[in-house]
């Protein structure tokens, strides 16, 4: 039986962490997934939005070294959870599991309505999926 890919978007809110608070979603996600059976996109509007700051750009920095695991898109000026959304109601329909990670609430409750689970910030400094 073959496992089922796992895919992984993170929002702004959550990559946030890692230069604010220490908190790497992306470690949460390789230490509690196994790494053959997941995949990781930045969407290209977080790109867009993490480029225009100085804590995003470390972010993007940061994320660099995992450049062999995660997919970064390209900066496009786009409505982040839009985004998001489309892509999760995309991939759920074809059968795949979709984590969205973020702290954002409204966003997290419009992902699970269709279908996604979510990564988000249970404590000051654990994550926990719904």
């Amino acid at each position: 039986m073959c496992d089922v890919m796992k895919k992984f978007v993170l929002d702004t809110s959550i990559l946030l962490l890692i230069p604010e608070r220490r908190l790497n979603v992306v470690e949460y996600i390789l230490d509690n997934f196994s790494t053959s059976e997941i995949q990781i996109l930045v969407p290209p509007p977080i790109v867009y939005e993490l480029s225009k700051t100085k804590k995003g750009r470390l972010v993007l920095k940061i994320l660099e070294e995992y450049r062999n695991l995660i997919h970064i898109g390209e900066p496009k000026r786009e409505y982040a959870d839009r985004w998001i959304l489309n892509y999760v109601d995309s991939e759920v329909r074809n059968g795949n599991i979709v984590y969205v990670g973020t702290t954002d609430l409204k966003l997290k409750k419009q992902v699970k309505n269709k279908g996604g689970k979510v990564i988000y910030l249970q404590s000051q400094s654990k994550f926990a999926v719904d």
